[in-house]
């Protein structure tokens, strides 16, 4: 018998050495997340808040080159799981498509409560969350010297 083309070996994985520049990678690898205790007590002791109606989000600068996502998602603020669920699986989406235009930053999501999850409103949220975030801390950079030049 031969050996069908569905049993053959599978490609080897591409090495997760460095984030692309110019797009989005397509999933949410280890490397572009907060994983231990220690990297989200950085941020929690040391961060700067963003507010919205939905999220709060901790920015703390890091010395890794890229961002970096944690998420809080408690079950005292959505009470279904399947409300945590489905606010995760957009957090993730929208910090997946603006990585690339933030700068290196420890980000951690925290929940606010809430009866449902708005799938349009808390997308918007994020979009704006993560423009306010990269304005602040380029402007960080240019107030510290930056030979960025202005039009």
């Amino acid at each position: 018998m031969a050996v069908a083309a569905c049993c053959a070996p599978a490609a080897p994985k591409a090495e997760l050495g460095s984030l692309p520049e110019q797009r989005a990678p397509a999933g949410f690898p280890r490397a572009v997340r907060l994983l231990t205790r220690r990297d989200f007590a950085r941020v929690f002791d040391d961060a700067r808040p963003f507010g919205s109606a939905l999220v709060t989000v901790l920015a703390r600068p890091n010395d890794l080159g890229h961002a970096r996502l944690g998420m809080v998602i408690g079950k005292k603020k959505l009470r279904r799981a399947v409300d945590r669920n489905l606010m995760k699986r957009i957090i993730r989406e929208s910090f997946r498509q603006q990585q690339t235009a933030l700068p290196a930053l420890d980000l951690v999501v925290i929940a606010k409560p809430a009866k449902r999850v708005d799938r349009q409103r808390l997308a918007r949220e994020l979009a704006k969350q993560w423009r306010r975030i990269a304005g602040a801390y380029d402007d960080r950079r240019d107030a510290a010297g930056s030979t960025r030049r202005s039009a």
